[in-house]
């Protein structure tokens, strides 16, 4: 997906363009795609709440028991927080703890990668949204599970009041946004 969405690109020229090795922090490393493909070029640690086999001799990939950056993890300390393809899984709450969380272990200059979905006016009468409650809060029914989506405002305000700046950001399909935003 990273490579699909240019990710890969952005992240390697910042890798190529600095002159030290860059400190990597993967939310949700799955099967360890991106770590694979970074692992030799940069400082890397990943979290996720499960390991997968061929990921076992691997000590810089963190299982986690509840949401969130554990606060062992240094402030100030990495160059990308990276999460794609994983907070459409976290509730809202959930979701922006993340986002705060990462803006608290980047250094100053530092970029967070990442996807999620979003509701906009553009993907308003998608059926992807397969639940909407009384409030007019959208759900997507993502691998059987329930999700609440975000819409474009409470993004924009969220990561507005951490202090990030959008870099770039692209809606694929009807609902997957990926955003590039830096501190």
């Amino acid at each position: 997906m990273s490579k699909a969405v240019g990710f890969y690109g952005f992240i390697n020229n910042l890798i190529i363009n600095s002159k030290e090795k860059l400190n990597f922090f993967e939310i949700g490393y799955g099967h360890g795609n991106i770590f694979f493909e970074l692992k030799d070029k940069v400082n890397y640690l990943g979290i996720d709440f499960y390991k997968i086999k061929k990921l076992n001799r691997y000590k810089n990939l963190m299982i986690i028991d509840k949401s969130g950056i554990p606060n062992s993890v240094a402030k100030n300390t990495y160059d990308i927080v990276y999460s794609v393809n994983v907070l459409q899984h976290c509730s809202q709450h959930d979701r922006f703890e993340y986002f705060e969380q990462a803006y608290s272990i980047l250094k100053p200059g530092g970029h967070l990668i990442g996807s999620c979905f979003l509701h906009t006016l553009e993907n308003e009468k998608s059926n992807v949204w397969g639940v909407e409650d009384e409030y007019g809060r959208r759900y997507c029914n993502f691998f059987n599970q329930l999700t609440e989506v975000d819409t474009i405002v409470e993004f924009q305000q969220k990561i507005s009041g951490l202090g990030f700046n959008v870099v770039d950001t692209l809606i694929a399909g009807d609902n997957s946004f990926f955003f590039v935003l830096k501190k």
